[in-house]
């Protein structure tokens, strides 16, 4: 017998919301007041979506061998489910702007690179709180931390930190997804879908 789900509507409106509540923290830089802050707010809004969260607080180390607070964040929704969806997305922002013409040695924002993606899966989280999920369909949101403080001097094994540990060291032991989907740079400029 085939199973119909009934669809949540996604809202762009609570998305903006949730890029701007981001933003507002100012950089997301590891290390920073702005890093912890915006980690606590996701926290809370994973809790009053999913029915379990986990926070991994760690350290990961730099390319140039600084270490840096990484933290993680998971929601589970129906955690007890065999079967396994995992929507990944990272939510910092580079402390340098090497890209731009001035300004370099400055945060970035990162409203699209960084403040989108946590914001649509957030949004995703509220909108499945709505219209349950099957009981045997559990769907895991990881917000990884310390993913864009990689350089290209450093070499490709210096961007991606938090998904790395993660990948080493997931939230349940043994962990197995059916497949998983990767949001990066949803409200880019000419964006294709």
């Amino acid at each position: 017998e085939k199973q119909v789900i009934d669809k949540p509507v996604f809202s762009a409106d609570s998305a903006n919301v949730y890029i701007e509540k981001q933003l507002s923290f100012g950089p997301r830089v590891p290390g920073t007041a702005a890093q912890k802050n915006a980690a606590a707010w996701m926290e809370e809004k994973l809790n009053a979506y999913c029915d379990t969260v986990f926070i991994q607080n760690t350290q990961v180390k730099a390319g140039n061998g600084k270490m840096l607070p990484c933290i993680n964040i998971i929601g589970a929704i129906n955690p007890q489910a065999g079967k396994r969806i995992l929507l990944l997305a990272h939510w910092d922002s580079r402390p340098w702007a090497d890209m731009d013409v001035k300004d370099k040695d400055k945060g970035v924002l990162a409203a699209d690179d960084g403040g989108s993606g946590g914001a649509v899966l957030l949004e995703l989280a509220r909108q499945i709180q709505t219209k349950p999920l099957p009981k045997d369909l559990g769907i895991d949101i990881l917000l990884t931390d310390v993913e864009d403080y990689g350089k290209t001097e450093w070499g490709d094994d210096s961007y991606a930190l938090g998904t790395q540990y993660w990948a080493k060291n997931p939230h349940v032991s043994g962990y197995n997804a059916s497949f998983g989907i990767l949001l990066k740079m949803e409200c880019a400029r000419n964006s294709r879908y």
